[in-house]
């Protein structure tokens, strides 16, 4: 696969898988609620908020970990065409 320049801000990238998978965090959307209607205690609300940021951190990381190795050198290969520019303009034609 080529590899482009743009090497992507990890921050911008993060926040956007935040915005991806908002509905993960439906749980502890939940768990608030429940705070408020019956007296649960706030902690379930941010453990569960925590959960759903570390998830996907650590999926974005994973992601960006996989995009770095999994991208190969490109293979050198011959101009067949010969119509093209060749890469030596004093080349002696035959």
């Amino acid at each position: 696969m080529k590899r482009t320049k743009f090497s992507g801000n990890f921050i911008l990238v993060l926040l956007l898988n935040l915005l991806f998978n908002f509905e993960w965090s439906v749980p502890a959307w939940v768990l608030l609620i429940l705070h408020f209607a019956i007296g649960l205690p706030i902690y379930w609300f941010w453990i569960a908020l925590g959960l759903w940021v570390l998830l996907v951190v650590l999926f974005t990381k994973l992601l960006g970990w996989t995009a770095k190795v999994s991208n190969e050198k490109p293979v050198k290969r011959e101009n067949k065409n010969p119509y093209s520019a060749s890469d030596d303009v004093f080349k002696k034609k035959k």
